[in-house]
């Protein structure tokens, strides 16, 4: 009786190592199966797919600096605008600015990074910006600084990596928060298009 109970405990304790072991154990590199997932356009790991305030991305490291990073589903034709372009199913892009302020009064160097929007802080880590150029999208990283205000002094919009028109801003009407810009690291030369969601390694 004794012997038959100690080889059923031990039975049972292996079953419960094996599904541990098999069901938690994460893919090579440490990329676990059971997660989702973002990977580039040659199926090379970018991170662990994340969402912050709302919005899907993935968090990078960037110079030592964390900072999140959104993605959309990839799109084209923008003829009626944004929010009606046609958008895959399955494929992602990296989540490109609508425009882009600065400092200087025309549109000269880095852009500054905004908060905007009506929460008191809508960023995850440390702030940032995506802005598209034709295939090229750069992320720009702010400096570990305190934002100021007042102190855009030119803006353009982005339509599909095509910069519009510079106009130039008033800065006391622009009152967004602002950081300047500590890193410039090119997300596509790194991660290229289109991205894509999935379980464990492509």
């Amino acid at each position: 009786m004794r012997a038959s109970l100690l080889t059923f405990m031990l039975a049972c304790s292996a079953t419960v190592a094996y599904a541990a072991g098999g069901f938690d154990s994460p893919e090579p590199h440490g990329v676990d199966r059971y997660t989702p997932n973002v990977y580039d356009a040659q199926g090379k790991f970018v991170g662990p797919l994340a969402s912050a305030s709302g919005v899907s991305g993935v968090f990078l490291t960037v110079n030592g600096a964390l900072t999140f990073v959104p993605i959309i589903h990839s799109a084209k034709n923008f003829a009626l605008g944004r929010l009606e372009a046609e958008r895959s199913a399955s494929q992602y892009q990296w989540s490109d600015a609508e425009s882009e302020a600065f400092a200087s009064a025309d549109c000269a160097g880095n852009p500054v990074i905004t908060q905007t929007g009506e929460t008191e802080d809508n960023s995850v880590g440390r702030p940032s910006m995506l802005i598209r150029n034709g295939t090229d999208v750069t992320l720009y990283v702010a400096a570990d600084t305190y934002s100021s205000l007042n102190i855009v002094n030119s803006a353009r919009d982005l339509l599909q990596g095509t910069p519009g028109s510079c106009v130039g801003e008033s800065p006391a009407n622009f009152i967004d928060p602002a950081w300047p810009v500590e890193s410039v690291y090119p997300i596509t030369q790194h991660y290229p298009e289109p991205l894509r969601v999935g379980f464990g390694e492509r």
